[in-house]
């Protein structure tokens, strides 16, 4: 395994954005497949997940990992999906964090992945209405509609943006 990708993945671990964003570029640098990478750094993200359900690690280590891998994606996300993306898509998707939600650093992983896996991610960013998920579906001829919310405040959007998908006859299709 190449040393940057050792030591990216450290970066990670250790919560470290900065050092994060500059050994992905390296990886990239160095001809590391992005795909691999971010499978790297998931099962990073996975392991440092398990540790803190057991109590092995604090809730700063996990958002500091949080951070740090989405400062590796954002540099990585550019160049995935590969050249034979084309072979690959599967289907468009609308991704996005509801209404009054900031957080968004699940919401980048799940979307990196979904990129990495083939699918076509179109990320509406944060704090996004439920007129603009369903508008962007609409635009783009969406399959699916990914909407995050961490805080239970946030929650109900989600079932918002379910019952206007059955009023405007979208849901399920």
């Amino acid at each position: 395994m190449s040393g940057t990708l050792e030591k990216l993945k450290s970066a990670v671990t250790d919560g470290e954005p900065d050092a994060a964003k500059e050994y992905a570029s390296k990886a990239l640098a160095e001809g590391l497949d992005p795909i691999a990478v971010v499978e790297e750094l998931t099962q990073t993200v996975r392991d440092i997940g398990e540790k803190f359900s057991k109590l092995e690690l604090f809730l700063s280590d996990l958002m500091g990992a949080g951070l740090a891998m989405k400062e590796a994606i954002e540099v990585l996300k550019p160049s995935i999906p590969s050249k034979d993306a084309a072979q690959l898509k599967r289907a468009k998707i609308v991704l996005g964090t509801v209404t009054g939600d900031i957080h968004d650093i699940g919401k980048t992983v799940v979307g990196a992945m979904l990129t990495a896996a083939g699918f076509d991610v179109t990320d509406l960013g944060i704090d996004v209405p439920t007129s603009a998920f369903i508008e962007k579906a609409k635009e783009i001829s969406a399959d699916m509609i990914a909407a995050s919310a961490l805080m239970s405040t946030t929650m109900p959007y989600q079932s918002d943006l379910i019952r206007v998908l059955r009023e405007v006859n979208m849901r399920g299709r």
